[in-house]
């Protein structure tokens, strides 16, 4: 399997939801794309002002202002933000949802959970040609039926469990102060969630409650509920069982501390000079693969906050941190 890569471009990803906001960086940087993230269309506004991107992802549902009006909001600044691509991410695919996102003033769409099929689609549809530069192949591996976890789907995972373990407790706040809009995003997000990771019937049953609670009036039934809180407590636990057994966590739920555990050899000046110098187009790139470093990091005396930006996907931060060291 090939995948398209790309050169010099910078996208602006505009999602609420902080899960779905890693996911998406990932698949974008994967192709080579250089990723600013934001977590609203206000905020979307101000950073299209401030700064040149090839394209701007928004996701459908947010609060406050959702895609729809954010889309419109950039469109009415006039000149060039009159013909920027502008590409809806949404959860919810129905007949002619493409079609449907175009009238509305969307340049493209893309549903989630991001396919990279259909992101190299888009990547050509709407890029320059200067900007393609050919194509990777991805080892066999990563195809086949049996998901071969990277560190990065590890780390993916593990935010999962952390994220969403209070998600029914949240839910039954929001149903008991009648906020049926916020439950229906927090079901839509997890519905996307549940999708990449290939969870299917934890898609349907948030999927089942987004639905319901997108009529008007919203409804839903004390049985969607539970069938939501039973299908995310067995993927919580097939999560954590896997997380365990790759050495993510502790088998009390715990992230394992490796550098509290184990005395680690510190790198020699040499190796950690090229260390650093491997690093630093990966950062600079905003390339996932740098999560792969920061084992190696550990034997470098005073790499705690550049590690914990990698880990945290602050790849801009953890660039800046590493050339001001150097």
């Amino acid at each position: 399997m090939s995948m398209l890569q790309t050169q010099n471009v910078r996208v602006l990803l505009v999602d609420d939801d902080e899960f779905s906001q890693n996911i998406a960086r990932q698949m974008l940087s994967t192709i080579g794309i250089k990723v600013r993230v934001v977590n609203s269309g206000v905020i979307a506004l101000k950073a299209v002002e401030q700064g040149k991107y090839d394209m701007v992802f928004i996701d459908h549902i947010m609060p406050e202002m959702d895609g729809v009006e954010t889309m419109m909001r950039i469109r009415a600044l006039g000149g060039v933000y009159k013909d920027i691509v502008l590409v809806a991410l949404t959860g919810s695919i129905g007949e002619n949802a493409r079609e449907k996102f175009i009238q509305q003033g969307f340049t493209d769409y893309l549903p989630k959970p991001i396919d990279n099929n259909e992101l190299c689609k888009i990547a050509r549809r709407h890029l320059p040609p200067d900007k393609i530069v050919g194509a990777v192949v991805m080892p066999e591996s990563v195809v086949t039926k049996e998901r071969v976890y990277s560190k990065t789907d590890l780390k993916l995972l593990n935010d999962f469990v952390n994220e969403k373990k209070d998600t029914i407790s949240k839910v039954n706040q929001f149903l008991n102060a009648g906020d049926f809009e916020e439950v229906h995003r927090i079901a839509h997000n997890l519905k996307s969630a549940a999708g990449y990771f290939k969870k299917n019937q934890l898609q349907e049953s948030a999927a089942s409650l987004e639905t319901s609670l997108g009529k008007n009036p919203p409804e839903f039934t004390a049985e969607q509920i539970t069938t939501l809180e039973k299908d995310l407590h067995e993927a919580i636990a097939d999560f954590e069982v896997l997380l365990i057994s790759k050495g993510v966590l502790a088998e009390t739920g715990a992230c394992i501390d490796t550098a509290a555990t184990d005395s680690i050899a510190q790198l020699s000046v040499q190796e950690t000079v090229a260390l650093l110098e491997e690093l630093k187009p990966l950062l600079m790139n905003s390339d996932f693969s740098a999560l792969e470093y920061t084992e190696k990091l550990k034997r470098v005396a005073g790499m705690e906050q550049v590690i914990t930006a990698i880990e945290n996907y602050d790849f801009d931060d953890a660039y800046s941190m590493l050339l001001a060291r150097t």
